[in-house]
């Protein structure tokens, strides 16, 4: 229930408007703030940062491992969208 409960909150949090009119370094700073927020709430822990994929890791409360790229993908020529 925590994993599906931290999955629709990472999900909410990048589809929101603030998310997608941010900055880059905007972007990592509002990630940072809702990883740290489920950690406190016990769904997540674990948290690094890799600056050269731009790439947050974490670990899910059941050990499955999780992530969210702040690059927009979608929007590099020749890639394709990933939803």
């Amino acid at each position: 229930m925590k994993v599906a409960s931290a999955d629709r909150a990472i999900d909410r949090f990048l589809a929101g408007e603030e998310y997608r009119n941010a900055s880059p370094e905007e972007r990592k700073t509002l990630a940072e703030g809702l990883l740290n927020e489920l950690e406190e709430k016990g769904m997540i822990s674990q948290i690094s940062y890799d600056e050269t994929v731009r790439t947050f890791s974490f670990v899910y409360c059941d050990g499955t491992l999780g992530g969210l790229a702040l690059n927009d993908f979608a929007a590099q020529p020749g890639s394709l969208p990933m939803n």
